[in-house]
């Protein structure tokens, strides 16, 4: 969980999946979705972490990611 209470899934061959929790833990339908269609380095991901900025890292098996709320930066080893 984030710090508003998102709950962030990656997966090993669908990307990253958000998800919101109400107060009764109950999961909203998907709310955002990443993969490599819209920029993910890789749909295989090894690691998710937000940063104290509230920022979305995200570890692929071809790259990084950070989500900032906003926009999607992607790193690879050609970057």
């Amino acid at each position: 969980y984030d710090s508003t209470g998102v709950l962030w899934i990656g997966t090993n061959v669908n990307g990253v999946y958000r998800y919101t929790v109400d107060r009764n833990g109950n999961l909203s339908n998907e709310e955002l979705y990443f993969d490599q269609s819209n920029g993910l380095p890789n749909q295989a991901i090894r690691g998710l972490l937000i940063d104290v900025d509230g920022r979305l890292w995200i570890g692929t098996g071809l790259g990084m990611a950070r989500f900032d709320g906003s926009e999607l930066t992607r790193w690879t080893k050609t970057n």
